[in-house]
C-alpha cells in the first residue's frame, strides 16, 4: 500500500490534527496498511499483523503533537534531535539519546 494511502487511512480514524484530550492511550497502527493495532500486542523491533510482521508502526502518543497536511497528505510532527560528541584518544565519542515527549 502506498505511503500516502495508509495515512489517508489512518486519518480516517484519528482525524487531521492533534488536540489536548483527543485520546487518552497511545495509538498505534500498522506502517505496511494502516490499520490499528492493539497497543499491547506491538512492541518495538518486530510486530506481526494479518498476514505480515514489520518493526517499525505509526505511534500516536497522546501528548504528541500532529497533523496531517491538506495539500499532499503527508503527515507533520513536532520533533527536535542532537548529537552529543567529544574527542577521545582513539576517535570521536558520541552520545546519542532518545527524546521523549
Amino acid at each position: 500500500m502506498e505511503r500516502k494511502a495508509i495515512i489517508q487511512t489512518i486519518r480516517s480514524v484519528i482525524g487531521s490534527e492533534s488536540a489536548p484530550g483527543k485520546f487518552a492511550a497511545t495509538q498505534v497502527f500498522c506502517f505496511e496498511d494502516g490499520q490499528p493495532i492493539p497497543p499491547e500486542s506491538w512492541r518495538p523491533g518486530l510486530y506481526t499483523h494479518g498476514d505480515h510482521s514489520r518493526q517499525r508502526a505509526y505511534l500516536f502518543d497522546p501528548v504528541m503533537v500532529w497533523r496531517i497536511r491538506d495539500s499532499d497528505g503527508e503527515l507533520l510532527h513536532a520533533s527536535a534531535a542532537a548529537v552529543l560528541w567529544r574527542e577521545e584518544p582513539d576517535g570521536k565519542r558520541c552520545c546519542l539519546m532518545r527524546r521523549r515527549l
